[in-house]
C-alpha cells in the first residue's frame, strides 16, 4: 500500500505542476472558493441536509438512476444541437466526418467526384489512388456514424453518445466500487454541467466516441482481473480495437493500458482488435494506395509544408506551416522540443480541469484518494489519466476555444469517478458536505462557461447553411447547387445520391466557368445565408477553359519539396486575380515542383497561359502540360503586381491532363524562389 500512496502522491504532485496556470486568483475563482466555504459552513450547521441527500441518492435503484441520468445527458446534448447549433455541424471536422459516414452509409469509403474535379476540394480532403474524395480522419467514427446518416438523422449521433457515456460511467463505477454506488451516481451529477460533455457529442466529433469506448474497456479490463470471462473479454478487444480505428493514438494508450490491467489475459482481445485493424487498412489502401500509410500522413503531406509536419514526437519537421502556422511559429527555429510539449500538455492540463468540473481546483481531488488509500484501482484510474496527457505531449496542436482541452476528453469518466471517490469519505466531520459544495461550485462555475461557449457556438452556427435541407424542402431535382461556406459544402456533398443532374458545388467567385460549361442545361441555385435560395438561368458561358489553380488545394496539389497554400490577392497585396484568390507557393528551391491534375469536358483547340504574381521575392518556373512545354514564368518584378502570362496554342483533348509547375532558378535581382499562380486560361 505505501507504494502505492507514494505514487499516488507523485501524480498528486505532476498534475498540480501541469494544472497550475489554472489555479489563479481571479473573481470567478473568488466567487468559487466562497461557495465551497459557505455550503461546508452550512453543511457543517445541519449535517441532516448532508445525510437526507445522500440517502435520497442512494434510495434510487441503479437502473432507475442510470436511465434518469442518460435522458438528462442526451436532452443536454439535445438542447446545444437544437438551440446554439441550429441543426448543423459547426466544425471543420464534423462536416468531414459527415462526409466520410455518408460515403459509408452508400456502402463505399470514398465519394465520386463530378466533373471538372478541380472544383470539387477542400480542407481535410484529399483525392485517392482511385480517382475519388476521401476524408482525413480514421474511418472508426464515420462507420458509428454511418447508421445514423442513412436515417437521415446525424446529430442524433450526439444524444445517443451523451447517454451512452452515462452508462458507461456507471459501467466504470460498478467495475471500480463493485456497485453503482454514492462514488458512482455523484460522478455522473459532477459531469452533467459540463459545457465540455455536451459540445464533445453534439459536434459529430470522435473524443466523446473514443471516451465512451476508453472507458467501456478500462471497466471490462478491471472486471476480467477477477471473471476473466469469454463474452467480457471479447468485447474488450472490440471497445479497444473500435477506439484504435476511431483516433489512433488514443487507441494505443488505451490498449497499453489496458494490457497493463489485463496482464497478459490479451489473445481474446486480440481476436476482436484483428477486423477493425483489418478494416483500417483496407480503408488506407482504398484512400492512400497503401495499407500502412495513414490518410492523416497522406493529406499532409500534400497540403502543408514539410511533408511530415503532422506526424507525432519531435524535431524540426513537427507542425504544420499551413493548418497550424501559429503553432509552428511558437516553436522557434529548434523545432518542436520537450519544452514545446510540456507547454502545451499544461495548457491543456490547465483547460481541462475546467473542461469537466467547471471550477479547476476540484481537479485536484482526483488524485486525494489514491494518496490517502493508496487502492489499486484509484492508483490505476490516476495513473490513467496522467499517462494519456503525457502522451498527448507527443501531438503538438493546441486547444480550440469553443472545445477546450477535447484531446484529453477520452479521459473524462476516469477524472469524474475519481474526484467523486475522494470526496465520498471526507478527512475530518465537518467535511462531510464536501460533496454538496463541490457540486454546488461546479455547477456555478459551468453557468459563465455555458453563457460564453453558448455565444462561440451559435454565432459558428451562424455562418453555416444548411444545403440539404433546402434541397428537400424546394424540391430540387437539378442544378448546380451553390453554396458560398466551405464547411456547409462538405456537410451537403453527396454525388451517390445526388447523381449527374443534381450537383452540390463551393462558390469560387469566378462564375464557375468550367462547370457551367461542362453542365450547359442546368440552373443555379445559390443557397444564402439564412437558408435562402436563390435561383438564375445564366447563359453558358463562351468555350474555353478557366482553371482556377487555388480550387485544386489541398484536395488534387501533388507537391514535391515545396509548400503551397490559398492566398487572397487582395487581402495580402492590393492586387486583383481571378476569383480574388491565388496559389501561393513557398519553401521553393530550384529542382522543386508540384503538379495539378484537371479535367476539361470536351476537346478543344485552345490557346493556353498561365496568369499570376510578380514580386521582389518570387523565382523562374517552368510550366507544362501532360509534358508539352508552356512559356516559362518570370516571377521577378520590382512590386507586386498581377501579370498575364505568354499564351501558346495547343490542342486539348477532353478528359484528364496534368499541369506541372518546376522552380528552375531566379534572377539575381530576386530575394526568392517564391511564386503565386492564379489560373490556366484557355481562349478558343
Amino acid at each position: 500500500m505505501l507504494p502505492l500512496r507514494g505514487l499516488g502522491a507523485f501524480l498528486l504532485i505532476l498534475w498540480t505542476f501541469l494544472a497550475l496556470p489554472a489555479f489563479g486568483v481571479d473573481r470567478l475563482s473568488l466567487i468559487g472558493w466562497g461557495l465551497v466555504a459557505a455550503t461546508l459552513f452550512v453543511c457543517a450547521a445541519r449535517p441532516a441536509i448532508v445525510e437526507r441527500a445522500r440517502t435520497a441518492l442512494l434510495a434510487i435503484p441503479p437502473r432507475t438512476f442510470l436511465v434518469a441520468a442518460a435522458v438528462v445527458a442526451a436532452l443536454v446534448s439535445y438542447l446545444l444541437v437544437s438551440g446554439p447549433m441550429r441543426d448543423r455541424p459547426i466544425s471543420i471536422d464534423a462536416t468531414v466526418y459527415l462526409l466520410q459516414a455518408r460515403a459509408l452509409s452508400h456502402g463505399h469509403l470514398g465519394m465520386p467526384i463530378p466533373e471538372p474535379r478541380q472544383l470539387f476540394g477542400g480542407r481535410f480532403l484529399f483525392e485517392g489512388p482511385d480517382g475519388h474524395l476521401y476524408g482525413v480522419f480514421p474511418p472508426g467514427f464515420p462507420l458509428f456514424l454511418a447508421p445514423f446518416v442513412a436515417l437521415g438523422a446525424p446529430l442524433l449521433v450526439g444524444p445517443v453518445l451523451a447517454a451512452a457515456l452515462v452508462f458507461a460511467q456507471g459501467l466504470l463505477g460498478r467495475a471500480v466500487e463493485g456497485r453503482v454506488g454514492f462514488a458512482t451516481r455523484f460522478a455522473i451529477l459532477l459531469s452533467l454541467p459540463s459545457f465540455a460533455r455536451a459540445v464533445e457529442t453534439a459536434d459529430l466529433l470522435s473524443h466523446a466516441f473514443v471516451a465512451v469506448l476508453g472507458t467501456v474497456a478500462i471497466a471490462l479490463a478491471i472486471e476480467a482481473r477477477t471473471r476473466p470471462t469469454t463474452a467480457r473479454l471479447l468485447l474488450l478487444g472490440a471497445a479497444v480495437g473500435w477506439a484504435l480505428i476511431a483516433r489512433l493514438l488514443d487507441g494505443v494508450v488505451i490498449a497499453v493500458l489496458v494490457a497493463v490491467v489485463l496482464r497478459g489475459r490479451v489473445l481474446l482481445p486480440i481476436l476482436t482488435i484483428l477486423p477493425f485493424l483489418t478494416f483500417l487498412a483496407f480503408a488506407q489502401k482504398a484512400a492512400t494506395g497503401s495499407f500502412t500509410v495513414p490518410t492523416q500522413t497522406l493529406y499532409f503531406a500534400r497540403s502543408d509544408f514539410p511533408a511530415t509536419c503532422h506526424r507525432l514526437g519531435f524535431g524540426v519537421d513537427v507542425g504544420c506551416a499551413v493548418e497550424h502556422g501559429d503553432e509552428r511559429n511558437a516553436f522557434g527555429p529548434d523545432g518542436y522540443t520537450a519544452t514545446d510539449a510540456l507547454r502545451i500538455v499544461r495548457e491543456r492540463a490547465s483547460a481541462l480541469g475546467g473542461d469537466l468540473f467547471g471550477f479547476a481546483p476540484v481537479a485536484l481531488l482526483a488524485f486525494a484518494r489514491a494518496v490517502r488509500r493508496g487502492e489499486r484501482r484509484d492508483v490505476l484510474l490516476a495513473s490513467a489519466v496522467v499517462a494519456f496527457t503525457l502522451a498527448y505531449g507527443l501531438f503538438y496542436y493546441g486547444n480550440a476555444p469553443i472545445f477546450g482541452a477535447r484531446h484529453l476528453f477520452p479521459v473524462a469518466a476516469l477524472f469524474w469517478l475519481l474526484a467523486a471517490r475522494a470526496v465520498e469519505e471526507p478527512l475530518h466531520p465537518r467535511l462531510l458536505g464536501l460533496p454538496l459544495a463541490v457540486l454546488v461550485a461546479a455547477a456555478f462555475a459551468a453557468t459563465p462557461r455555458w453563457l460564453w461557449s453558448g455565444r462561440q457556438v451559435y454565432g459558428a452556427a451562424g455562418a453555416r447553411v444548411d444545403v440539404r435541407s433546402v434541397i428537400e424542402k424546394n424540391q430540387l431535382q437539378r442544378g448546380l447547387i451553390v453554396t458560398d461556406d466551405e464547411l456547409s459544402w462538405i456537410a451537403a456533398f453527396d454525388p451517390y445520391r445526388d447523381g449527374p443532374e443534381r450537383i452540390v458545388v463551393r462558390f469560387d467567385r469566378s462564375g464557375l466557368k468550367d462547370l457551367r460549361r461542362a453542365h450547359p442545361g442546368l440552373p443555379v441555385h445559390n443557397v444564402l445565408e439564412g437558408d435562402v435560395l436563390q435561383t438564375a438561368q445564366l447563359p453558358v458561358p463562351p468555350p474555353g477553359l478557366l482553371l482556377e489553380l487555388e480550387r485544386a488545394w489541398p484536395s488534387f496539389v501533388r507537391p514535391s519539396g515545396v509548400g503551397t497554400r490559398v492566398v487572397n490577392t487582395k487581402g495580402c497585396c492590393k492586387v486583383e486575380s481571378s476569383g480574388e484568390r491565388a496559389l501561393f507557393v513557398f519553401a521553393a528551391k530550384p529542382g522543386d515542383s508540384f503538379a495539378i491534375p484537371f479535367t476539361t469536358p470536351r476537346a478543344e483547340k485552345l490557346s493556353l497561359r498561365v496568369d499570376g504574381l510578380v514580386a521582389p521575392d518570387y523565382g523562374t518556373w517552368s510550366i507544362s502540360v501532360d509534358g508539352r512545354a508552356l512559356p516559362p514564368w518570370e516571377g521577378y518584378a520590382a512590386d507586386v503586381a498581377a501579370r498575364k502570362g505568354e499564351a501558346v496554342t495547343v490542342d486539348l483533348a477532353a478528359g484528364l491532363h496534368t499541369l506541372t509547375f518546376r522552380c528552375t532558378g531566379k534572377r539575381a535581382e530576386s530575394r526568392g524562389y517564391l511564386g503565386a499562380f492564379d489560373a490556366l486560361v484557355g481562349t478558343p
